[in-house]
C-alpha cells in the first residue's frame, strides 16, 4: 500500500478531489435553492430552524453506523452510493413538486434524506484522504480541499441565483443530478489503495460503534477537541441564518443572498490556498484556536454593520475559516490510526450534525424575539471567551 500510495498519490488524490468538488457544486446549488425557497416563502426563523434540523439531524444516527462501515468495507463504493442517493432524492423531489408544487413538506423530507447521504459521504471523504496521500502532505491537501469547497461556496450562490432567476426552482434541482453523474463517474475510475486493518476479526456494527466510543474515551486529545468543536459550532450556528438576516435587515433579493454567500466563499478560497501553502503552525491546536478566536471577534462585528461592511466582514471570515477547519481535520488524521478514521470522522460528523441543529433550536426561535444582530454580539463574545478558556484546558504544550 505504501509503495503504491507514494508512486501515484498525486494523480489519484487530485482526481478524487475534483470529483468531489463537482458533486459538491451541484449539491450546494440545490441546498441554497431549497433553503432560500423556504425562507422567502415563509420569512420565519422557526421554519429556518426546521430546515436546518432536517439538514443535519439525520446525520447524527447515520454517522454512527457510517463510521463502522467505512472502517470495514470499500470506502470508494460507499462514497459513490451516498452521492447517488442524494442525487436520486433530488430527482424525485423534482417530479413530486411538478405534481404538488405548493407543499413545503416535501422540501423538508428531501432535506432529511439528503442529510443521510451527507452523513455518510462527509466522514468518508475525510477518511479517504489519508488513504490516498502521504502523511506529510495531509495539511496541504486538506487546505486545498477546503479551498475547493470554498470555491464552491463562492460560485454556488451566484449559480443558484442565476438558475432560480432564469429557470425557476424546479430546474435548479436538476443541476445536482447532472453533477452527481459526473462526480460518480470520475470516482469510479480511481484505484484506491487497500486499507490495512490492525483488527482482522469481523465485528458487528454495534460492536464497532462500542469500540469507537472506547477509543474516543481513552484518547484525551480527541475528547477535548470534540467538546471544543461542539461548543464552538453551537455558538456559530446563527451564521447559518444569513438568508433570514438579508430578508429582515437588508432586503430579500436573490443578489443580496448570493453576495453574502459569495463574499465568504471568495475569502475562503484565498484562505484555503494560503493554509495549503503555509501548512499552519507545527502545533495544529495553536492554529485552530487562533483562527477560532478571530472568528469570534468577527462575529461580534457582524452585529453592528450595514450591508456592504457586513459583506466585507464575511469575506474576512472566509479568510480565517480554512485555517480552523483544515487544522482540526489534519490533527485527527495525523493522530488517529487509519482503521479508526471512519469511526472518528463519523463521530466528528455527529458533533457537527448535532451542534448546529441544537444551536438553531435555540437561536432560530430567539431570532423571532430579539434581533439576529444581538445574537451575533452575544455569541461572538462567548466564542472569544471559549478560545481563551480552551487555551489552558487543551494544554497546548502537549499536543
Amino acid at each position: 500500500m505504501e509503495f503504491m500510495r507514494q508512486q501515484n498519490w498525486k494523480d489519484r488524490t487530485y482526481r478524487f478531489l475534483i470529483a468531489q468538488a463537482i458533486s459538491l457544486l451541484g449539491s450546494s446549488i440545490v441546498q441554497f435553492a431549497i433553503i432560500w425557497h423556504i425562507t422567502l416563502e415563509t420569512s420565519s426563523g422557526t421554519m429556518m430552524t426546521y430546515a436546518v434540523i432536517c439538514s443535519f439531524a439525520p446525520q447524527i444516527i447515520v454517522s454512527l453506523f457510517a463510521g463502522v462501515l467505512l472502517d470495514r468495507f470499500n470506502r470508494k463504493a460507499i462514497i459513490m452510493i451516498a452521492d447517488s442517493v442524494i442525487a436520486l432524492t433530488t430527482l424525485a423531489l423534482f417530479f413530486i413538486l411538478g405534481m404538488n408544487p405548493g407543499n413545503l413538506t416535501w422540501l423538508f423530507i428531501a432535506l432529511a434524506i439528503r442529510s443521510i447521504g451527507t452523513g455518510i459521504q462527509s466522514p468518508a471523504v475525510n477518511a479517504v484522504i489519508p488513504q490516498l496521500a502521504p502523511e506529510e502532505m495531509l495539511m496541504r491537501i486538506n487546505g486545498y480541499f477546503v479551498s475547493l469547497g470554498s470555491l464552491i461556496a463562492f460560485l454556488s450562490p451566484a449559480a443558484a441565483a442565476l438558475v432560480l432567476g432564469l429557470a425557476g426552482f424546479r430546474a435548479a434541482l436538476l443541476v445536482d443530478v447532472v453533477t452527481a453523474i459526473i462526480g460518480v463517474g470520475i470516482t469510479a475510475t480511481i484505484l484506491f489503495p487497500a486499507l490495512q486493518h490492525t483488527d482482522k476479526e469481523a465485528i458487528s456494527e454495534i460492536q464497532g460503534i462500542k469500540d469507537g466510543f472506547r477509543y474516543l474515551r481513552t484518547h484525551p486529545l480527541l475528547k477535548r477537541l470534540f467538546i471544543f468543536e461542539a461548543m464552538a459550532l453551537f455558538l456559530f450556528s446563527p451564521v447559518f441564518m444569513l438568508a433570514l438576516i438579508s430578508e429582515r435587515s437588508f432586503g430579500g433579493e436573490y443578489w443580496r443572498l448570493a453576495s453574502m454567500e459569495s463574499a465568504y466563499g471568495l475569502g475562503a478560497i484565498i484562505g484555503g490556498i494560503f493554509i495549503g501553502w503555509w501548512g499552519g503552525f507545527s502545533n495544529r491546536m495553536s492554529t485552530v484556536l487562533l483562527a477560532g478566536g478571530c472568528l469570534g471577534i468577527l462575529m461580534i462585528s457582524l452585529g453592528f454593520l450595514p450591508f456592504w461592511p457586513f459583506i466585507t466582514v464575511l469575506f474576512v471570515w472566509g479568510l480565517f475559516n480554512p485555517s480552523y477547519e483544515a487544522s482540526l481535520i489534519t490533527m485527527i488524521q495525523e493522530r488517529v490510526e487509519p482503521d479508526m478514521h471512519g469511526r472518528t470522522f463519523g463521530f466528528l460528523q455527529i458533533v457537527i450534525a448535532s451542534s448546529l441543529p441544537l444551536g438553531m433550536i435555540l437561536f432560530g426561535p430567539l431570532a423571532d424575539v430579539i434581533s439576529i444582530e444581538q445574537i451575533f454580539i452575544i455569541n461572538g463574545s462567548l466564542v472569544a471567551a471559549l478560545v481563551v478558556f480552551a487555551r489552558y484546558v487543551m494544554k497546548l504544550e502537549q499536543v
